[in-house]
């Protein structure tokens, strides 16, 4: 269960979410609400206090965009106004000629994938 405010877009997944008014979130884009090996911890009161239940989505502020592919740690409240995108290293800004067969991403470069 998330709140998504009027005009905000949701593209990827959520739960126990906020999204304020006219945020974005990206295809691919995972705001996580829980963590693995202990509770979840919010800042509360200038501090940081275990979650009910260990349980916490993510806050994303009024017209802020999580940008595709990106992961947000469960109990976080992202500012209203940022534009958060993936490392530049991870997307794929150059292909070189003649690449064939498996390839990966490695500083922005389309490189052969070494096994």
């Amino acid at each position: 269960l998330s709140v998504v405010g009027a005009r905000a877009a949701v593209g990827g997944m959520i739960q126990l979410a906020v999204v304020d008014r006219e945020a974005q979130v990206k295809l691919g884009a995972h705001l996580m609400d829980m963590s693995v090996d202990q509770g979840v911890r919010v800042r509360a009161g200038g501090r940081l206090v275990t979650a009910p239940l260990g349980l916490a989505g993510v806050c994303v502020g009024r017209r802020t965009i999580v940008g595709a592919g990106l992961r947000v740690a469960p109990g976080r409240a992202l500012p209203p106004g940022l534009s958060i995108v993936p490392p530049l290293g991870e997307v794929v800004q150059r292909i070189p000629d003649g690449l064939q067969g498996t390839v990966t991403v490695s500083d922005g470069r389309l490189v052969p994938l070494e096994r």
